[in-house]
């Protein structure tokens, strides 16, 4: 089982970088809305859109080879609280789930000391 781990301090504006893959590939998102949907167990929600390209661990990759950034903004930080997230990539109807298993990527907001 895959984990993933992510975490931000209450109240930051952060982007954050992604690389989606598929079988160890990055996905071509040419064409595709990008969105990455979180939540915790009191039901708050967000859908935060995607925008194209994303720099992990120093190296800057493309739409097309599945590079997406995150724009968190201090609305989508303002509760301390562990959330669970999806990337949901929609082209021309279809769409794929990142991760694509069962598991959840982790958001541990951090409260503001």
């Amino acid at each position: 089982m895959v984990t993933y781990e992510l975490g931000l301090n209450q109240g930051d504006s952060n982007d954050v970088g992604m690389l989606l893959k598929e079988n160890g590939v990055g996905v071509d998102l040419t064409g595709s809305i990008v969105t990455f949907s979180m939540k915790n167990e009191a039901g708050i929600e967000f859908n935060i859109l995607c925008t194209p390209g994303g720099t992990v661990n120093g190296t800057t990759y493309t739409f097309a080879q599945g590079g997406i950034t995150v724009p968190f903004s201090a609305t989508h930080t303002v509760n301390a609280d562990i959330f669970q997230g999806k990337v949901y990539a929609v082209k021309s109807s279809i769409q794929k789930t990142f991760p694509s298993n069962n598991t959840y990527i982790t958001v541990k907001i951090w409260e503001a000391i």
